[in-house]
């Protein structure tokens, strides 16, 4: 899956780009850079973007909301791996 996932799950230190982790709080991205940000992370080539970028959409979640999404609600949108929401979850930490 990811690159940062595995990292994340076990560290919480993820690997993400050095703009992501040099300050607490980035600026929200968009959407589509939010997902593209994930896919270019994806060490075995997951494309997040075309599985999920529009679910997000279409439930108007955005990217400094996607931190504060419960277990139930990432269900409901079709990501019931475990990996991926805590990928999510850490990737969207520092837009919150």
């Amino acid at each position: 899956m990811f690159s940062f996932m595995h990292n994340a799950i076990t560290n919480n230190s993820p690997n993400l780009p050095s703009n992501i982790l040099s300050s607490p709080r980035q600026p929200v991205p968009s959407l589509d850079e939010f997902f593209i940000k994930l896919d270019e992370s994806s060490e075995d080539g997951e494309e997040f973007t075309t599985k999920f970028k529009d679910i997000f959409k279409e439930e108007q979640i955005s990217v400094n909301q996607i931190y504060d999404l419960t277990d139930m609600e990432f269900d409901k949108l079709g990501m019931n791996k475990i990996g991926w929401c805590k990928a999510f979850r850490v990737a969207a930490k520092c837009y919150k």
